[in-house]
């Protein structure tokens, strides 16, 4: 039967030519796709936002972030606590 599909696929409907020609189709493709992109990224914007930025952030803004951080971790440790109570009394609430 392997044999009968094999011969069917590759000789009788000349199927085996046309998946082949695809894939080189697809990988010209592919190729041409990544000529066209060569790897450049524009920074120019990342610039732009660099200098935007610059002098808005201050010490302050770090230390309410790590602060944010903190209570978040926190806020995490408690629910998961919680959870694990609730678990271990089967969901009951």
């Amino acid at each position: 039967m392997k044999r009968y599909t094999k011969t069917l696929i590759t000789e009788e409907t000349n199927l085996g030519n046309l998946i082949e020609e695809a894939i080189k189709a697809n990988q010209k493709e592919d190729e041409a796709a990544a000529a066209a992109d060569d790897g450049e990224v524009d920074t120019g914007l990342l610039e732009d936002d660099i200098e935007e930025l610059e002098g808005q952030l201050h010490d302050e803004d770090f230390e309410d972030y790590s602060e944010f951080l903190d209570n978040e971790e926190a806020s995490d440790a408690d629910l998961l606590e919680f959870l694990s109570k609730e678990n271990e009394r089967g969901g009951k609430t």
